[in-house]
């Protein structure tokens, strides 16, 4: 008896702190996922101010930012599937999946760089607060700069 009590109030403590992360989404997998999305263009339009005028073009980026997320979400899909299937990628496979990868992050920043160019200075400003977009996490994960331009408009 003199262990279980110890050993409950050690799982008692462990739910206590694990499961509001849960419950929240949070926790090491969902943290560590590459995003499948940019924002929604209502934040963007909120967070930015843009003008009725501005609209049309800034959509146009914007689509195209988000159409290389889904791209890259198809190529990660991919990948998962070879190794759930127990196979495993040759390193040329690899090199094509990153260079696949690298063209749809360029794809992405010249979006960006295209919608924030048709901004005023003031919005500008608020739109390099936001998360610049980031299709997949980068090599070596979070120690590589997984979370490279949050919060920076480089």
């Amino acid at each position: 008896m003199r262990r279980v009590v110890p050993f409950l109030a050690l799982v008692t403590g462990l739910c206590a702190v694990t499961l509001p992360a849960a419950a929240q989404g949070g926790g090491m997998r969902q943290g560590m996922r590459a995003p499948d999305h940019w924002l929604t263009f209502d934040s963007l339009t909120e967070a930015v101010g843009l003008t009725a005028q501005q609209k049309a073009e800034a959509q146009q980026h914007f689509d195209a930012i988000q159409n290389t997320f889904k791209q890259a979400v198809e190529h990660r899909q991919k990948m998962r599937q070879m190794f759930q299937s127990g196979e495993r990628p040759t390193q040329e496979q690899f090199q094509q999946m990153r260079a696949e990868m690298d063209s749809l992050q360029t794809v992405a920043d010249t979006h960006y760089n295209e919608l924030r160019a048709m901004l005023t200075a003031d919005q500008q400003a608020a739109f390099d607060k936001l998360p610049k977009p980031h299709v997949a996490m980068r090599r070596g994960g979070m120690r590589g700069g997984g979370m490279r331009g949050r919060g920076g408009g480089q």
